[in-house]
């Protein structure tokens, strides 16, 4: 752009130089200067756009890679879809360390989820609470042992049929730049007006909606891009409206990241009613991952990581009388909230 700056600047010195000297007329001089700014302004956009594909190139053949990237989670030819499932699941003296990692995260781990039952993983930062998750929903596939449900190996089944039991909330959810409706429904846009109706009033966006100044246009409001017009807590519950619809469409458990951290008092209480509800009247199981221990004293067990390991697991209070890792944890977080 630059050299073609300089290359006009020139055309209008020479042209002016030969009119002084009489070598040529004004009117054409003009032409030339006029036609070669047209030309000028043509070449620039010409290498403006060429600019732009070269870097648009580089985006795409990255896309390009991560689309033919081969999977890690094959499925086997002779994977099996179960017509049934009571959705008992069980880790067996799990090891898994992460692709290109030495370093073992799980190592003879045991774990079992029964039917309709709410289990909560805690522990301290690091101990592979997360990881847990991620190999219950099979994201990675374990290095030794087995994770079975109704007694097969998860390996053995069809890994969209198993993946779709599933129904996940996470910390920081996925929001999209649409609609508040279509972020609630993403994943089941078929999805009736009447589970979405049961789903917000779950989650506790009917109250949100009711906020004209923020929510114009209820449901149809536009979020912005990531959710920018959303604050933590109002993501967390399009999260959590978002996995409602998926247990009404036959998901079998409800995995919580510390999906509730960013949830007033009020409303995390509303909730943790609601999931005690939906879990006796949908016939699921809940994994809950949390830090704040204050949220998971309701369930039914719970599992008390430690270097890999389960180092403790029962009902809070059992774990409370134990006064092991557990009762330290719950103590130390008493002691934060009266320093707050």
């Amino acid at each position: 752009r630059i050299v073609l700056n300089v290359f006009f600047l020139a055309t209008i010195a020479l042209g002016v130089y030969f009119v002084l000297m009489g070598q040529t007329k004004v009117g054409t001089v003009v032409f030339i200067i006029t036609t070669g700014n047209v030309t000028i302004e043509g070449l620039g956009e010409i290498f403006n756009n060429y600019s732009k594909i070269l870097r648009n190139l580089v985006s795409v053949n990255r896309l390009t890679e991560i689309m033919n990237a081969d999977t890690e989670i094959h499925n086997s030819p002779t994977a099996i879809v179960p017509t049934t499932t009571t959705g008992a699941i069980r880790f067996e003296k799990i090891s898994f360390n992460y692709p290109g990692k030495d370093q073992a995260v799980l190592e003879d781990f045991d774990l079992q989820i029964l039917p309709k039952q709410m289990i909560a993983l805690v522990g301290r930062s690091g101990e592979g609470k997360t990881t847990v998750a991620k190999l219950l929903c099979r994201v990675y596939d374990v290095n030794q042992g087995q994770i079975t449900l109704d007694g097969n190996d998860i390996r053995t089944l069809d890994r969209d049929w198993y993946r779709r039991l599933f129904a996940i909330v996470q910390q920081d959810v996925d929001v999209f730049d649409a609609t508040l409706l279509e972020n609630i429904t993403y994943g089941y846009e078929t999805a009736t007006s009447a589970q979405v109706d049961e789903a917000i009033r779950a989650a506790h966006i009917h109250t949100m909606i009711e906020k004209q100044d923020r929510f114009p246009d209820g449901l149809a409001t536009q979020v912005g891009e990531r959710g920018i017009r959303l604050s933590g807590g109002e993501r967390q519950r399009v999260g959590i409206a978002r996995a409602y619809i998926a247990l009404l469409n036959g998901a079998k458990f409800l995995v919580l990241d510390e999906a509730t951290s960013s949830l007033d008092s009020e409303t995390e209480v509303a909730v943790q009613s609601m999931l005690n509800t939906i879990r006796k009247k949908l016939d699921i199981s809940i994994v809950a991952i949390a830090h704040r221990l204050s949220t998971i004293r309701k369930a039914d067990m719970i599992y008390v990581i430690d270097g890999g390991k389960v180092a403790e697991s029962g009902s809070h209070e059992k774990l409370l009388a134990q006064n092991g890792l557990y009762s330290r944890l719950v103590e130390l977080q008493k002691l934060g909230a009266l320093r707050k």
